[in-house]
Formats: C-alpha cells, sequence, structure tokens
C-alpha cells in the first residue's frame, strides 16, 4: 500500500531486491528487504539504521554495494547525502567524506 502525494510522489526507503534466476529467468522475481521499527527509528531486519525516506535520489551499484546519492523527503526538503548499502548484509552506512569537494 502506497501514498502519495497530490503531485503524484512518494517519500519512501524500502529496500528491494531483485533475484535473477539464470536457469529460468521466467522465475526471477523481486522480493522487499523486511525492515522493523526499534526506538522509533526505521531499520533492517538486523537492527541497522536505514536511510531516511526519500524520492528523486540517484543510486548505483559497485561490486556488493548499492550508493544512493540525494533525492528529496516528502517535506520537499533536498538530501545531499551519500548512502552505502552492503548487499551481503543489508546493512546501510552514511558516507562521510574525508576531504572537502571541488
Amino acid at each position: 500500500r502506497h501514498r502519495y502525494d497530490r503531485r503524484g510522489r512518494i517519500a519512501a526507503n524500502d529496500t528491494w531486491l531483485f533475484r535473477l534466476n539464470q536457469s529460468d529467468p521466467r522465475s526471477s522475481r523481486w522480493e522487499r528487504v523486511a525492515l522493523k521499527q526499534q526506538d522509533g527509528l526505521r531499520t533492517t531486519e538486523n537492527y541497522h539504521l536505514a536511510l531516511p525516506p526519500r524520492y528523486f535520489h540517484s543510486a548505483v551499484s559497485i561490486n556488493s554495494s548499492m550508493f544512493v546519492f540525494g533525492g528529496r523527503a516528502q517535506s520537499r526538503q533536498c538530501y545531499h547525502d551519500l548512502w552505502s548499502l552492503n548487499i551481503d548484509t543489508f546493512k546501510w552506512s552514511l558516507v562521510t567524506p574525508n576531504t572537502d569537494g571541488p
């Protein structure tokens, strides 16, 4: 069940995994990674902090990590943060640069 604002957008932080069956591609499927609540914070199944809900973000996968940059909150606040998801453990981490940008 999804809720959309009057412009048809929703800020979400749910995580989905595509299970590709190479021997039978028609049986490939999307699976939602289960989320739980702990102390009022949205966390993954293993109780790791999940990124804040957003839309209009960018994402890229590199090896066993997926990186999510920016986006907008439901309140239309713009994010300029970078998060990393470890695909093996489903642990989200906020990436903090060790230098200033260009």
